[in-house]
Order: C-alpha cells, then sequence, then structure tokens
C-alpha cells in the first residue's frame, strides 16, 4: 500500500468548502471558524438548526448544500484551493443568494 504523502501541493488540487453547523455542542462555531482560519476552504456555507450531524438533524438544508456545492465550477484562472478571501466571500455569497 501507498504511504500518504500530505502535501500543500497537492492537498490544494483538492476544492474544499466548510459546512458550518451553527448549532454544534461538539464543536462550538468559534472553533470551527479557528479551523477556516487555520485552512481556509474555497467556500463556507452554514446550518442554522443544524448540529454535529447534519444529516440527522438537517437532512434537506444539507442535501441542498451539497447539491450546490456539486453545480460550483472552478474559475478558470484560479487554481483549486487558492482563490482569495474576496473571491471565496463572493462566491459563498452568490451561492447563498441563490438560496
Amino acid at each position: 500500500m501507498e504511504k500518504l504523502s500530505l502535501t500543500p501541493e497537492n492537498y490544494g488540487t483538492v476544492r474544499r468548502y466548510f459546512i458550518q453547523t451553527l448549532d454544534d455542542h461538539m464543536l462550538s462555531p468559534d472553533a470551527q471558524e479557528k479551523l477556516v482560519r487555520e485552512n481556509p476552504p474555497d467556500g463556507i456555507f452554514k446550518i442554522k438548526g443544524g448540529d454535529h450531524c447534519p444529516f440527522f438533524s438537517k437532512p434537506q438544508s444539507l442535501n441542498k448544500i451539497l447539491l450546490e456545492i456539486a453545480q460550483i465550477q472552478a474559475p478558470s484562472a484560479l487554481l483549486p484551493g487558492k482563490a482569495s478571501a474576496e473571491e471565496t466571500a463572493a462566491a459563498t455569497e452568490a451561492v447563498a443568494a441563490k438560496s
């Protein structure tokens, strides 16, 4: 079996999205925001009323977000995972506006 090697070059080739669950009692919103700051995703989605297991607490909301993520196309000028904070915010707002 090949040993897994996480490098910035390899890890940065996969687009990442963060789904923040606002009523998570295991991982507080502050802890979730810290994770986002330390490893910025390509977009952030929030589920109001979602707990640590949104597939149980808010399955329709989670499904809608996953479908939206599946429809997002990377801007051709950007490498996956390399969007600026402004571009990430704009993309997230654009998707949120559709909901």
